[in-house]
């Protein structure tokens, strides 16, 4: 029976990050974990390092001796997520952070955590109007850089995903739509249609498919995208019972196949015309 399904990747192995960073330019990073989190994951993660050191320079001894200073809850943001970005698992958005902030902004980092330590509530008072520039700079750079990250992440779901239709037999066309990219699979009298989005969602839809076929070629499809280094994480399945397909793979085959083209055609021709694409590359 033909099905809908709803992933995440939630994280993506090495053989994957490469691609990434090749999309970056940052080649010269070298990762030696065993997972790139992706998306909501990179972004949760980030920011359970910056709490985790935040908590504990908020109970330091030097936070003691500077109790009172206004400004204090703004140095301590900014140093947790100086520091964060220095962790391994952080390392690519740090790498990319890192090409933005000035060398300046991390010394005027630096001589707070000194002035900190000294208990030097009259220096860091002087210094508040940079060392808040400072964070919001840093702040904006850390985002900025997630918005590149995850436009990368999506450019290499869309190859490995389109990689992974084609080894197992499909021809494969792709397309571009802002905030989202369709994929369109078709062999003989099957279809899958996928749409990846820039949360790193992987929605696929199957049609074609009875009995226990299905959950075979699926099975098949998922140990390709594993193979290339796409972690799926399942949110939501659905077997619709419909052999030409649910929404998704409608939404697809009318994307890929103009309206007008079709007028006046029964739903199995117009099934069977989207079934005949011309192999092209992906990237």
């Amino acid at each position: 029976m033909s099905e809908y399904t709803e992933f995440r990747v939630p994280a993506m192995s090495l053989n994957s990050l490469e691609a990434v960073k090749d999309r970056l330019e940052v080649k010269e990073l070298t990762c030696s974990g065993a997972e790139h989190l992706t998306c909501k994951e990179r972004v949760s993660g980030l920011g359970e390092s910056i709490s985790e050191r935040f908590t504990a320079l908020n109970g330091s001894e030097a936070i003691k001796m500077c109790s009172g200073f206004d400004g204090m809850e703004t140095i301590v943001k900014a140093l947790s997520l100086k520091d964060a970005l220095l962790e391994e698992r952080h390392q690519l958005i740090g790498a990319l952070v890192e090409r933005t902030i000035l060398h300046a902004d991390i010394e005027v980092l630096e001589a707070s955590k000194k002035m900190l330590s000294l208990g030097d509530v009259k220096g860091l008072s002087a210094h508040m109007p940079e060392i808040e520039g400072v964070f919001q700079r840093l702040s904006a750079s850390v985002k900025n850089a997630h918005l590149r990250i995850a436009a990368a992440e999506k450019d290499v779901i869309v190859e490995k995903a389109a990689e992974s239709f084609a080894a197992i037999g499909y021809d494969v066309r792709t397309k571009n739509r802002g905030k989202e990219v369709l994929i369109s699979g078709a062999k003989d009298d099957f279809s899958i249609a996928a749409k990846v989005t820039d949360d790193g969602g992987l929605h696929i839809d199957m049609a074609g498919f009875e009995g226990g076929t299905c959950k075979v070629e699926s099975e098949r499809l998922f140990s390709e995208l594993s193979r290339r280094g796409i972690g799926l994480s399942v949110l939501k399945s659905q077997h619709h019972g419909k052999k030409e397909g649910g929404v998704l793979a409608n939404e697809v085959a009318v994307e890929f196949n103009p309206l007008k083209e079709v007028k006046g055609k029964s739903r199995g021709e117009f099934l069977r015309r989207i079934k005949r694409p011309v192999r092209q590359r992906t990237r």
